[in-house]
């Protein structure tokens, strides 16, 4: 199961993606934004997101509490300055659209895939909207029951669109690791049958390595210059060098996840005559001598006869002399 975000493949077999989420940080300062981009791919990110919104499209403007809220979107004018700095470093350049007007926005600048918040889950005009346009969806959960999720999926499958990454996701700000319940993941890839990602909000680097551990294709982090930033969620976001320590860690979970293969590996070859038992005379064993149990020990390194065969070795007869210590082989024995 994979998708293309971006010109990558992302999903099983494939190195987690993993997102900067730039949100309101630059504080609609385009400068503050192209150096986060910046920073972000020095820390490793895969790609980096911003939000993208027409105020009057979302706030009620009576309710005092988005009337003044600070106004921290980024202008539309400075959009290609962004996407522009983001192909200079090599990340990949999308955003979350709020409302239908910026869903066209940047399906016009080209964005390849569309970040759908949690609190549009329900929004399922919005769904449907950007979901006729052919491009992969990426659909947050939080605060969200499961009927909830489900619905959403279905409204943007029934409108033609199958390429889904839904990211379990607890709204929270800052969520403790006790609140993030991770293994919901595996359940909700089982009965939705789609590539399943995580969008962190702890301040943890720890808990977006236990959701790679866990199936997540897709990691989604709050990224930040400087928690000393004033307005959007600069309080909670990670800076730069955690930042990478968080992409090192999940890079460090791949390689150890490995396959679920069990052979010897090539580089354990060289120890594994030290550390298997051989079949060894514990006394010496005369020409002739029937093998009894107390004639034999089991004893490091490996000899020609391993210990799992000791067994067949009872009950034999010594074709030679065979002196104390010293490890047996079959050529020295007779049924």
């Amino acid at each position: 199961m994979n998708l293309t975000l971006g010109g990558r493949s992302v999903g099983d077999g494939e190195p987690c993606f993993i997102v900067a989420e730039a949100c309101e940080n630059s504080n609609g300062d385009v400068d503050i934004a192209c150096a986060q981009i910046v920073q972000a791919a020095l820390a490793g990110a895969d790609a980096v997101k911003f939000q993208t919104l027409e105020r009057g499209e979302i706030y009620n403007p009576s309710n005092p509490r988005y009337a003044k809220r600070p106004f921290v979107e980024m202008p539309l004018a400075d959009y290609p300055r962004l996407i522009e700095t983001a192909k200079e470093n090599n990340l990949i350049f999308f955003s979350t659209p709020m409302d239908e007007i910026s869903a066209d926005f940047l399906d016009a600048l080209g964005i390849s895939f569309f970040k759908i918040g949690s609190g549009d889950l329900t929004h399922h005009g919005l769904l449907r909207h950007i979901a006729r346009k052919g491009k992969p969806m990426i659909i947050s959960t939080g605060a969200a029951e499961q009927r909830w999720i489900e619905d959403a999926v279905r409204v943007v499958k029934d409108a033609g669109n199958d390429q889904i990454i839904i990211t379990h996701c607890t709204s929270v700000y800052p969520a403790s690791a006790g609140l993030v319940n991770l293994r919901a993941m595996p359940k909700l890839r089982e009965e939705l049958d789609l590539l399943v990602g995580f969008s962190d909000h702890t301040m943890s680097t720890t808990v977006p390595m236990t959701a790679v551990a866990l199936g997540a294709c897709l990691v989604e982090k709050h990224f930040t210059l400087s928690r000393a930033l004033p307005e959007g969620d600069n309080d909670i976001s990670l800076e730069p060098s955690e930042f990478k320590v968080m992409v090192d860690g999940i890079r460090e979970v791949e390689a150890a996840l490995g396959t679920d293969k069990l052979s010897v590996l090539p580089e354990e070859e060289v120890v594994l005559p030290l550390m298997r038992r051989g079949v060894y005379a514990r006394s010496d064993i005369k020409r002739g001598q029937k093998i009894e149990p107390g004639l034999l020990a089991v004893r490091r390194p490996l000899s020609e006869i391993p210990a799992d065969q000791v067994d067949r070795v009872v009950g034999q007869t010594a074709k030679v002399d065979i002196p104390a210590e010293v490890g047996l082989s079959w050529e020295q024995l007779a049924e």
